[in-house]
C-alpha cells in the first residue's frame, strides 16, 4: 500500500478507530477533511451575484447545509464506523470544520459557468417535463407519464423543488374535485333555465373551446423549458367583463394558484405592478433562481403590456434592496401569467404573439352571488388544497395537471377565438357608439355593393357615422384607423389592392378623383 493509500484508509489506533480525516486521535485534518467531504458530495455553489454556499449532492437531491449539518454528518460518519465515543467527541468539537468547508471545490448550476464544476440540475426539455416527488421524478412525454427512482437519471434536484407529496400515477381517477371546479369554471349560460340556477349553466361549444385552451396553457406554465421561438405569457379574465364592468371570482386566481404545488411561484400584485419608479425596480425582489413561474395576479385596464414583453424574450433583472442587483439569463426566466377582472385591449400582432388569452365562465361568480360556497355539497364538498382535501383527492389534482402537460406536448396550446373579446375591447377603447354604427356597416357591406372601382369617400363616411351614431369623438384623422381595427375584428380586408404597400391604413391610403373633379381619400372592403 502506498503512503498516499495509507493515510487515506480508517486506522486503528488501540482500541480506537480513526476516521480518514484524522491525523490522530486528538486532530482532524482540515485538507484531509475537505477531500472527506467532497467525496460524499459537499461543496460550494456559486450563484450569480452572492457569495458561494455550502450545498450537498446526495442521492441525486441538491441541499444546502449549514456547518451543524456538517458536524451532524460527521458524527454518524464516525459512528458508524463504531469509533470510540472519544473520537466522536474529538469531531463534534473540531475546529477544523470551517476551514476544511472554505476548501471545497466549487459548484456551479449554470452549465455555461466557467466558474466551478457544473451539477446537471433537474430540467425539463422540448419533449420532455419532469416533477421531483418524495418517492420518484415524474417524467411525462407526449407518449407516457412515468415514475423514475432518483439516481436512475444523472439529474440533481434542489430539495427545495421536490415536491412534498408522494405521488401515485394509478390513483388517480378520471374527474377528481379540482378538475371539477376547473372545468365548471368555465361553464356559461344557456337561457334555459330551471328550478336551480345551476340548471342554467353548461359547456357550450365556445366554453369549450376555451377549456381546451384553457386546459393546453396549464401544460405550458407547467413546462419548464422556454422556448425562445415562442415566447409567451398568458392571460386569463372573465368573459362578463366590459369596459365600465369589473368581474371577479370565477376562478382564474385559484388554479394558478394550484400550480404553486408543482412549480415555484411567486405573486405579484398586480394592482400595484409598475406603480412608482421605485416599485418597478424592485417588483421582482421576491424572483429567486428557483423560481418558475410569476403571477401577476389582478392587473388593472392601466396594464401596459409592453413591460413585459422584454421580460418574455430577454434576462431578467432582479434587485432586491440594499443588495446588488442580479440578471437571470433567458432560459432560466420563469414563465408569466397574469389575472384580469378588466377587458384589456389587444392591441395589434405583437400582443396576440406573445399572449394566450383564455376567458372564463361565470359559475363561480353566479355561484358567490347567490350564497354559495365552493364547499358546499351541490358544488365540492371541501375547499380545494385546505383541511379536508384528502389523499384521494391529491392524487385526482396531480394526475389531471400531469394529463394538461401531455395535452400540451402533444398539441401546444390550441387558442380560442378571440372575435368576441376583441369587439369587446374595442367597444370599451373606442366607445360604443362607434362600434354599434361600426358593426352594422360591416354587416351590411356586401349588400350594399361598392364599386371597387371607386370605392367610398372616408370624409362622407366619417361624417355619416357622426350623424347616424352620435358619436362626435372621432376625427377624420383618426377614422381610417378606428375602421381598420373594426374590419379586422369583423373578418374583412381594409383596401385589399394596396397590400403589398403594408398594413396601415397610411401604408394603404387610396386617393381617387370623382368624374367632378373632387379629390379625397377612399376606402374599399373585401371579406377574408
Amino acid at each position: 500500500m502506498s503512503e498516499s493509500e495509507s493515510e487515506s484508509a480508517s486506522q486503528p489506533v488501540g482500541e480506537f478507530v480513526l476516521p480518514d480525516y484524522m491525523k490522530d486521535p486528538k486532530s482532524v485534518s482540515s485538507a484531509k477533511l475537505s477531500r472527506h467531504l467532497s467525496t460524499a458530495g459537499f461543496g460550494r455553489l456559486t450563484t450569480s451575484g452572492e457569495s458561494p454556499s455550502w450545498v450537498r449532492v446526495h442521492e441525486g437531491k441538491l441541499s444546502s447545509v449549514t456547518e451543524r449539518d456538517v458536524r451532524r454528518y460527521l458524527c454518524d460518519d464516525a459512528e458508524s464506523l463504531e469509533c470510540d465515543d472519544a473520537i466522536v467527541d474529538v469531531v463534534l468539537n473540531t475546529r477544523s470544520v470551517v476551514p476544511a468547508l472554505t476548501r471545497l471545490p466549487l459548484l456551479s448550476l449554470d452549465p455555461q459557468s466557467r466558474v466551478g464544476t457544473s451539477i446537471p440540475l433537474l430540467v425539463d426539455d422540448p419533449q420532455t417535463v419532469r416533477f421531483p416527488f418524495e418517492n420518484g421524478i415524474v417524467t411525462i412525454t407526449a407518449d407516457a407519464i412515468r415514475l423514475i427512482p432518483y439516481g436512475a437519471e444523472p439529474w440533481v434536484t434542489p430539495v427545495e423543488r421536490v415536491i412534498p407529496h408522494e405521488v401515485d400515477l394509478e390513483a388517480a381517477t378520471a374527474l377528481g374535485r379540482f378538475e371539477t371546479f376547473c372545468e365548471r369554471a368555465f361553464y356559461r349560460p344557456t337561457g334555459v333555465g330551471g328550478p336551480d340556477w345551476t340548471a342554467d349553466f353548461a359547456m357550450t361549444d365556445d366554453a369549450a373551446e376555451h377549456y381546451r385552451a384553457f386546459q393546453g396553457t396549464l401544460g405550458y406554465l407547467l413546462h419548464g423549458y422556454r422556448d425562445p421561438a415562442n415566447p409567451r405569457a398568458v392571460l386569463y379574465v372573465d368573459m362578463d367583463s366590459d369596459q365600465s364592468l369589473a368581474e371577479g371570482g370565477n376562478g382564474k386566481s385559484l388554479t394558478l394558484r394550484a400550480l404553486r404545488h408543482l412549480r415555484q411561484t411567486v405573486f405579484q400584485d398586480g394592482k400595484r405592478y409598475g406603480a412608482s419608479r421605485e416599485g418597478a425596480r424592485f417588483q421582482f425582489s421576491n424572483v429567486t433562481e428557483t423560481t418558475q413561474l410569476v403571477v401577476i395576479d389582478d392587473v388593472t385596464k392601466a396594464f401596459n403590456f409592453e413591460t413585459l414583453f422584454a421580460l418574455l424574450t430577454g434576462d431578467m433583472e432582479l434587485e432586491r434592496k440594499g443588495r446588488d442587483k442580479t440578471v437571470l439569463p433567458a432560459h432560466r426566466v420563469p414563465k408569466v401569467a397574469l389575472t384580469s377582472n378588466y377587458v384589456l385591449p389587444p392591441n395589434g400582432t405583437s400582443f396576440e404573439r406573445r399572449v394566450y388569452l383564455v376567458e372564463f365562465g361565470s359559475y363561480w361568480t353566479t355561484a358567490h352571488r347567490h350564497g354559495e360556497r365552493l364547499s358546499d355539497p351541490k358544488h365540492l364538498g371541501c375547499r380545494l388544497f385546505e383541511a379536508g382535501f384528502t389523499a384521494q383527492a391529491w392524487q385526482d389534482a396531480f394526475g389531471y395537471l400531469f394529463r394538461c402537460v401531455q395535452q400540451y406536448l402533444r398539441e401546444g396550446v390550441q387558442p380560442a377565438s378571440l372575435d368576441l373579446y376583441r369587439v369587446k375591447a374595442l367597444r370599451r377603447e373606442l366607445g360604443t357608439e362607434f362600434l354599434d354604427w361600426a358593426t352594422e356597416f360591416f354587416e351590411t357591406y356586401d349588400v350594399r355593393r361598392v364599386d371597387p372601382q371607386v370605392g367610398e369617400y372616408l370624409t362622407d363616411l366619417c361624417q355619416a357615422m357622426k350623424v347616424n351614431s352620435g358619436d362626435t369623438r372621432c376625427a377624420p384623422t383618426e377614422f381610417a384607423g378606428w375602421l381598420k381595427r373594426v374590419a379586422d375584428v369583423c373578418g374583412y380586408e381594409y383596401n385589399p389592392h394596396k397590400a403589398d404597400k403594408g398594413n396601415t391604413p397610411t401604408a394603404r391610403r387610396w386617393r381617387i378623383t370623382s368624374v367632378f373633379g373632387r379629390i379625397d381619400d377612399a376606402v374599399w372592403f373585401v371579406k377574408r
